[in-house]
């Protein structure tokens, strides 16, 4: 530390580097070494809970806090009994009250010493009231054994390998086993002269105990926002070099912040960052491969802590710094360059690690989002943008994505409400349905059915699998789709004209609550059907061989002679390709689109035309429009955002003709057959399958049908609105 700041100079070089691995090299080609006393102030960095509590005055109790914390004291007590059981226990695990938990004091020791410690039963369900509109944070749990405040750090971390062969000595005799991951992250919060206090869940609630881990997942809202700080453990050094990752971000955000352009490897070289090549972008793409931000309880655990720190091995920098590398990183277009350099990144190799690791940035800078909301308007996000935000994240079961979920988006007397319990004779999709249930009011209801991304339909089936990552991106969950799509009517037209108020969106759930109905029209059916989508590339190196999947669909959209709107088959082929929306999924797409997709078509099927109607520029016509035209600034740019709408329009969706000769864009679950319909008032269309004897239908996903997404389809008389019942 220097001055209370933190000053991150790197004192080694990575592995590989050329300084070090050759002779006469004169330069490094790991890192660009900044001092932070150039990049402005940094907080604090993290410091466990000792002995004496926290520094500052959060750490401090006035005489009003002290009387709020006995009278509390004495109401507990009044009400209670056996309040010895803590220090008389013949085991390492007493019986908890409903709203305790146990908390370890670990005992000082050197880095490679034994671990030992204790369990202290705590009431973690105090807080202070707010007095002359001012309420004190409440950061700590309260001891009804010593009658004091108990300050702890909240420990966010993945288990890894469910291995536990490593002790730790309680103070009774008892010894529990722990995971290697766990130990490591206990060693490097461990003070050699100090007891330091921690909730780890895996030491501090009895993992043999089914039923006390039933009771302790509701209390997980309060353990970690009454933690008095959260360290969110990414792992130890390894072979890696955190240390150089985390000064390659803070070098980046010092040059990036305040910028709101977008650049790629080509500048690199005069914002003075690393080169594309360089050893610092290899660590950068390591530490967001880190398993921490692809687990599930993990959301719940930063969100709702007040003070978060990150610590990978023996590097540490504050959230809040953290996030605003991250920030950067997304906002500058650098993310995406790291997810896209890594799907060739040989050496990102590792059975332990995810297969997109460059994803961590991605995922950090969502859930600054996502904590930015909660602090800011101090209210928790609704349930089915917690569910949605939250669908990329993993659990080892399947429901305990429903369970960490509802820590997040429930009060306590939500959570306590639900009404199926943490327990093993719920079923998932029970879990799935009510959690969906909760996502009904009327302006979220038809968002809710977008998020169905299933190859194989569920029962029933307008309720989202949350266990599963989306394989797509959305069309119509986010509100500002209406931008670009308004399948169902405008938005001005769900507005009361007198009051300006929403009418809302008209559904009737059955009694079972399996099926749900809406006003729409059911108008169109499948008839042809490309392959599904997996690679979504427009590639101008080897364009026949790069861009042959989805060029199939070339030879399905010129057996039509022509399309039912005024449009020509080019134009609707491409508008289709890009989901009529350019990269940013807000806006219409730009015309520049149509000259750049013509060339590299052509160069694809080797044809000059490809498709009926196919028009070309004057510069086109006279050569000077070419494949090298797109690597210079302004085509390239133009390039680059194409491919980011063509890959988030097409991305595992397939071409679909339908029986009207409408283009468009299908789940990869859909089939020959299926229908297309559109829901009053619905941003978007949808895939929709007749169920056998039956006037109901299934519901098989989003879609974009090119011609109908601006309310034609509402706006025909020839087909009437009624009733179309999803189960």
């Amino acid at each position: 530390m220097n001055g209370g700041r933190a000053v991150h100079r790197i004192l080694e070089h990575g592995r590989g580097c050329a300084l070090v691995d050759s002779q006469g090299i004169d330069e490094c080609n790991c890192y660009i070494s900044v001092n932070a006393e150039d990049l402005g102030p940094t907080r604090l960095l993290f410091q466990p809970v000792t002995s004496d509590g926290i520094p500052g005055v959060l750490g401090q109790l006035d005489e009003t806090a002290n009387a709020a914390i006995r009278q509390y004291i004495a109401s507990k007590k009044a009400g209670s009994v056996d309040r010895e059981r803590e220090r008389h226990s013949n085991s390492v695990y007493s019986c908890l009250d409903q709203s305790e938990i146990r908390i370890l004091e670990l005992h000082p020791g050197t880095f490679e010493s034994d671990l030992h410690g204790a369990l202290h039963v705590a009431s973690i369900d105090f807080e202070y009231g707010q007095v002359d509109n001012f309420t004190r944070l409440t950061n700590h749990a309260i001891s009804l054994v010593h009658e004091k405040p108990i300050w702890y750090t909240a420990l966010s971390y993945v288990w890894g390998a469910p291995i536990f062969d490593v002790p730790i000595y309680f103070t009774n005799g008892f010894v529990i086993k722990i995971s290697r991951s766990l130990e490591s992250a206990m060693r490097h919060l461990r003070a050699e002269k100090q007891s330091v206090w921690l909730w780890i869940d895996q030491i501090c609630i009895n993992q043999a105990d089914t039923t006390e881990k039933e009771h302790q997942i509701p209390l997980m809202r309060l353990i970690y926002s009454h933690a008095s700080n959260t360290v969110v453990w990414l792992g130890d050094d390894g072979e890696d070099s955190p240390s150089i990752a985390f000064e390659t971000l803070m070098t980046l955000h010092s040059s990036l912040q305040f910028n709101d352009n977008q650049f790629g490897p080509e500048d690199f070289e005069r914002l003075y960052l690393p080169h594309s090549e360089a050893q610092a972008w290899r660590e950068v793409k390591q530490l967001f491969r880190r398993p921490w931000f692809g687990r599930l309880w993990v959301i719940q655990e930063l969100l709702l802590s007040s003070e978060v720190y990150v610590k990978c091995g023996k590097v540490e920098a504050s959230w809040e710094d953290f996030a605003a590398w991250c920030i950067d990183l997304n906002i500058s277009g650098v993310q995406r360059w790291l997810e896209a350099d890594t799907e060739n990144d040989t050496t990102a190799a590792d059975d332990d690690l995810p297969q997109l690791p460059s994803l961590g940035g991605k995922i950090a800078y969502e859930l600054w989002l996502q904590r930015h909301q909660l602090q800011a308007f101090q209210s928790l996000p609704p349930l089915l943008s917690t569910l949605v935000t939250s669908r990329y994240a993993q659990a080892t079961e399947p429901k305990d994505k429903i369970y960490g979920i509802l820590g997040i988006a429930f009060s306590e007397a939500d959570y306590s409400n639900f009404t199926l319990s943490y327990s093993s004779d719920v079923t998932v999709r029970e879990v799935y349905l009510e959690a969906s249930l909760r996502t009904f009011p009327n302006s979220s209801i038809l968002r809710l059915l977008t998020s169905v991304d299933h190859e194989v339909l569920l029962t029933p089936s307008w309720v989202p699998d949350w266990s599963v990552p989306r394989v797509t991106d959305s069309f119509g969950y986010s509100t500002s789709s209406w931008s670009v799509y308004s399948a169902g009517g405008e938005y001005a037209s769900a507005r009361n004209p007198e009051t300006g108020k929403w009418k809302g969106i008209t559904y009737r759930l059955s009694d079972d609550k399996k099926a749900v109905t809406f006003p729409g029209k059911v108008f169109d059916s499948i008839v042809t059907l490309g392959c599904v989508t997996t690679q979504p590339v427009l590639d101008i190196d080897n364009p026949a061989q790069g861009n042959s999947q989805w060029t199939t669909y070339v030879d399905i959209a010129k057996a039509s002679q022509s399309y039912p709107t005024e449009t020509t088959i080019f134009d609707a082929f491409w508008q289709t390709l890009v989901a009529g929306a350019d990269g940013s999924g807000h806006k219409k797409p730009p015309p520049e689109y149509s000259d750049a997709f013509s060339l590299i078509l052509d160069e694809s099927t080797g044809n000059m035309p490809s498709l009926p109607g196919q028009v070309y520029s004057v510069r086109r016509q006279k050569g000077h429009f070419t494949l090298k035209s797109l690597r210079s600034r302004n085509p390239q740019r133009t390039l680059e955002d194409l491919r980011k709408s063509f890959r988030r329009a097409l991305r595992n969706r397939r071409f679909a003709v339908t029986s009207g000769g409408y283009f468009g864009l299908v789940p990869r679950g859909t089939m020959v057959r299926d229908k297309i319909c559109v829901f009053e008032l619905g941003h978007v269309p949808f895939v929709v399958r007749p169920v056998e004897d039956r006037e109901d239908f299934q519901l098989v996903g989003e879609c974009y049908v090119h011609g109908i997404m601006h309310g034609e389809v509402m706006e025909r008389g020839d087909i009437e609105i009624g009733p179309v019942t999803l189960v």
